[in-house]
């Protein structure tokens, strides 16, 4: 909790003086999270870079540009200023405990190979941070820093890629969990499943395939649409009462998750504190915050002891060619395919190779028109009717079949 700083607001540091250890306080500069650690240094800061009009991916890009781009974006704030400045008497560099990777790249809406760009991209960028910078010739002063990935908008999963990925690199995941209201004080049933705690699911996902990560919210709050926060008519109307007791189920619903009782939940911040005339229904003062700050305390808000997690089974990671079969199909063999996940098994073509097929890339067939690749749901085809279809194993031969 609570903050998520854009511009400095009048006593915004009497709120931070009352967290509790622990609470996660975000802003987009690093000079308001040296004032914040000068004031308390048990909380944890979050750095949120903003330069999102150089965010971006192509689809010809390589692991080689994918690096270049995340040099040159860690490198436009890792800087003499941020390596040897200092603000209210602490160096920049204490000042930081996470930085947050690039904005809401990931949508429900983007097709599986759009997808695949964007966490491509996340993973070089976590590999360079670990490896050239945590491990750097600067190791001394950004060791401890840790990448936050994903910043997936309310309503949108993060994918498994990501999890491996910070699985990898020790990068913690980053939800925006919005609270879904439906009308003036009337919080959406659903809103935890499919809004604020969506993450949830997401993460008993991971877990299963034995990725126990680390989650963050970087932002956060009652909304009804967009530019619709806790001060809109369609939400809470501006009473700070409802405000914070609206918080308060919030933090309950968070304490009550596998992530917090095992201490892998890392917090979360409350969109936003001077955001300007944009933002002005989510405007979070000092009053507003010192009652949140108060709040955390009554709900002993990270005092409670970590259960031990449990050891996961050795994770099976969703993409890497390293660790996934070959599919060897000889001369007059063939796959049958179906139309879809829990969809029954049809003929509906046929593909013949005599070859190997190994997931790093797309097999393609006589004119190109036909393929096999590995996807997120395992070995796909596309058949000369331009669908995907999903591979089926161990079925009958389609010979004679179109």
């Amino acid at each position: 909790m609570v903050i998520h700083h854009q511009k400095s607001v009048d006593n915004w540091l009497d709120a931070i003086a009352l967290l509790p250890s622990g609470s996660l306080c975000k802003a987009t500069s690093v000079q308001p999270l040296g004032e914040i650690k000068a004031v308390n240094k048990s909380v944890t800061t979050m750095l949120r870079y903003v330069n999102d009009g150089i965010q971006g991916v192509n689809p010809d890009d390589t692991d080689a540009i994918r690096r270049l781009r995340a040099i040159d974006w860690f490198n436009r704030f890792i800087d003499w200023t941020f390596l040897e400045g200092e603000t209210a008497g602490v160096p920049h560099w204490q000042a930081v405990d996470i930085i947050g990777f690039w904005n809401e790249y990931y949508a429900g809406s983007q097709l599986p190979e759009e997808k695949e760009l964007w966490w491509r991209q996340e993973r070089v960028a976590a590999q360079v941070w670990q490896d050239e910078y945590r491990n750097g010739p600067n190791a001394d002063k950004l060791g401890h820093i840790r990448l936050a990935i994903g910043a997936a908008p309310v309503g949108n999963d993060i994918p498994m890629q990501s999890a491996e990925t910070a699985y990898l690199y020790d990068c913690i995941l980053d939800y925006h969990g919005y609270d879904k209201y439906l009308a003036l004080k009337n919080r959406d049933p659903y809103s935890w499943p499919y809004h604020c705690g969506r993450w949830e699911e997401m993460d008993r996902t991971f877990m299963a395939a034995g990725y126990f990560v680390d989650w963050l919210l970087g932002e956060s709050g009652p909304y009804a649409g967009v530019l619709d926060g806790w001060r809109s008519g369609k939400v809470l109307g501006g009473d700070r009462v409802a405000y914070v007791e609206s918080a308060r189920v919030f933090v309950e619903e968070v304490q009550a998750t596998d992530a917090y009782k095992t201490g892998r939940f890392k917090g979360f911040v409350l969109f936003t504190t001077g955001g300007g005339s944009t933002w002005k229904e989510y405007e979070t003062g000092r009053d507003e915050l010192v009652a949140m700050a108060n709040m955390l305390v009554e709900e002993q808000w990270g005092m409670q002891v970590p259960m031990p997690i449990p050891v996961p089974p050795t994770p099976v990671p969703p993409t890497e060619p390293s660790v996934y079969p070959l599919l060897t199909l000889a001369r007059g063999t063939y796959l049958n395919v179906r139309s879809g996940p829990g969809i029954e098994y049809r003929i509906v073509g046929r593909i013949g190779w005599d070859t190997r097929l190994h997931p790093t890339d797309r097999v393609y067939h006589n004119s190109g028109n036909v393929w096999v690749q590995w996807g997120s749901l395992g070995w796909s085809a596309q058949l000369h009717r331009g669908v995907t279809y999903l591979v089926e194993f161990g079925k009958a031969d389609l010979s004679g079949d179109e």
